[in-house]
């Protein structure tokens, strides 16, 4: 049967799993009480540094104090992310299944940033945005984070057209200097950033997270691109030589993977900018919406003849008995 495809659908009720979960009395509660919100706000640093990582080091213009910065702050970072995640994984236990559990800690382990939509510890159903607090995972959730990023994503939506312009038409210009790298690396980093924090919060909160990845297959590849552009620069990466600023800019150098994916990345970043500016994304999640209505009603009818057809047997069992 067809499936609507609509965003909102996708968000309804969390499934009988998560919300009816019962809820882990202490250690879950003073784990959400002391961990939950500073893991929150340090994985938004651990994001910006990411934003940093990709779209600095990835260039391959930077100064050795960046790398320096850069490189420190994931090394303390990270194993704190990895510690949290096999504490998740043990304490969920009682709520979760082992493979939900063991994908999720997997996933935070290898890219730390995934910990954005992570669920409370003590109710699965639920989980902690700022000013929020802890919050039902459901459709008014997600209107919620429609509403509340409608409006940053059109201020990101302004900031990108004027950067592709000058990448585009002044790309010679701005490589011979060194302000105007920056700044356009820093507009490229809050631009990935956005749109990371974006999708990993709404993913977090769709019901079927691969149908929702197919659907916003645009808001996907703008995240995962720059990171695919950067993994060749990892083969080349010696503890010993991880801070000599001739070797990394070198791996820029060799490893950056410009042209396809760069411009593939530019070209679905402007679609996807267009489509936000013009509006789009409301009426297609109209269509797809009357689409999960008419397969919702489809399936209302298949119910209703299979009701009718167990209706007739019993009654033809009752007929039938002496």
């Amino acid at each position: 049967m067809k499936e609507g495809k609509g965003l909102q659908a996708m968000a309804t009720a969390a499934p009988p799993s998560e919300t009816s979960a019962p809820t882990t009395p202490g250690l879950g509660s003073h784990l959400d009480r002391v961990l939950t919100k500073p893991m929150f706000f340090l994985t938004l640093a651990f994001l910006l540094v990411t934003a940093g990582v990709l779209h600095r080091i990835g260039e391959g213009f930077f100064t050795f104090l960046e790398l320096g910065i850069i490189v420190w702050s994931l090394l303390i970072l990270w194993p704190i992310f990895v510690a949290e995640s096999i504490l998740r994984f043990i304490v969920s236990a009682g709520q979760m299944g082992f493979w939900p559990r063991w994908w999720h800690m997997v996933l935070v382990c290898l890219f730390p940033p995934a910990r954005l939509g992570a669920r409370s510890y003590s109710d699965v159903g639920k989980m902690w945005l700022p000013r929020l607090g802890f919050v039902a995972v459901d459709r008014a959730l997600v209107r919620k984070l429609e509403t509340f990023f409608s409006v940053p994503m059109m201020g990101i939506a302004l900031l990108v057209l004027p950067v592709l312009a000058m990448e585009y038409f002044w790309e010679e210009q701005v490589q011979a200097h060194f302000g105007w790298k920056l700044a356009l690396d820093i507009a490229s980093s809050v631009i990935w950033m956005a749109f990371a924090i974006e999708f990993t919060l709404m993913v977090s909160t769709a019901k079927n997270k691969a149908r929702y990845c197919w659907q916003n297959w645009m808001d996907l590849t703008i995240v995962v691109l720059p990171v695919l552009d950067f993994l060749p620069i990892l083969r080349l990466f010696r503890l010993t030589r991880i801070l000599e600023l001739q070797q990394l800019s070198r791996m820029g150098r060799l490893y950056r993977l410009r042209g396809l994916l760069v411009k593939l990345w530019r070209a679905v970043l402007l679609l996807d900018i267009l489509q936000r500016l013009m509006g789009n994304r409301d009426e297609k999640r109209l269509s797809r919406l009357r689409e999960l209505l008419a397969a919702r009603t489809e399936e209302l009818e298949e119910l209703k003849q299979d009701i009718d057809e167990l209706e007739k047997t019993i009654a033809r069992k009752k007929e039938a008995k002496p």
